[in-house]
């Protein structure tokens, strides 16, 4: 299955850009209304990876269309994409980005995770025995922060690609590892979806990608999965 394209802004790329040029007006009154300062900066890496995501590979000026809700299935104005879905994320000031034709590569959802400190109680709640296993033979115990956050945005990218809010526990998502860069996401009930992950520095880039569905080469409105 090819990979969807997908695009990462560090923060030094989007510290560099003119706001005026990439966000309109609505979009600016979001940014401005943020108190916080990080919820600001991070709410800005998602929205400038997916719009330099969509200039770059379809030529779409900026400024000609906004981002909406945040959350797994955000909206968006100004745009009709058939048979396109795209997904966003950010963390620790980069966004990304990823785009995916329904047809070919179907739904994709993008995580990317800043490797930091989280919670203790992170491991027993989140992963299932199997997971912490196979963290602890990949990165060494089974409460690694790195192996656990990989293992998250595994999780938070097959949300994304279904592009419907997951009202479970993420102990109900199971991931298994299945090489360098690749795993399998299984969701009760659902078919699996295959995951492709690799390692940018102190980030965790994960993608989820759901199988092109039977009717998919009818048109549709442009899907959109991210927060």
């Amino acid at each position: 299955m090819p990979l969807p394209r997908t695009i990462v802004a560090d923060a030094d790329w989007i510290a560099a850009q003119g706001k005026t040029l990439w966000l309109t007006p609505k979009e600016q009154a979001i940014f401005d209304g943020w108190r916080s300062e990080t919820r600001r900066s991070e709410w800005l890496a998602g929205r400038l990876a997916a719009k330099r995501l969509l200039q770059e590979d379809l030529g779409i000026a900026p400024l000609s269309w906004s981002v909406g809700r945040d959350g797994v299935a955000p909206s968006c104005d100004g745009l009709l994409l058939p048979y396109t879905c795209l997904s966003l994320s950010h963390s620790g000031g980069r966004g990304a980005a990823t785009l995916s034709d329904l047809r070919v590569e179907g739904s994709a959802g993008i995580d990317i995770q800043h490797v930091r400190r989280v919670h203790p109680g992170l491991c027993a709640r989140v992963f299932t025995p199997r997971e912490r296993a196979q963290i602890a033979e990949r990165f060494g115990a089974e409460d690694s922060t790195d192996g656990m956050l990989l293992f998250w945005a595994l999780k938070e990218a097959a949300i994304k690609a279904r592009r419907l809010p997951w009202g479970r526990a993420l102990r109900t998502i199971e991931v298994r590892l299945v090489g360098s860069d690749a795993g399998r996401i299984d969701l009760p009930g659902e078919p699996p979806l295959a995951g492709r992950y690799e390692r940018r520095g102190g980030w965790w880039l994960a993608r989820a990608i759901m199988p092109p569905r039977p009717n998919s080469g009818e048109p549709e409105k442009t899907e959109w999965a991210g927060g």
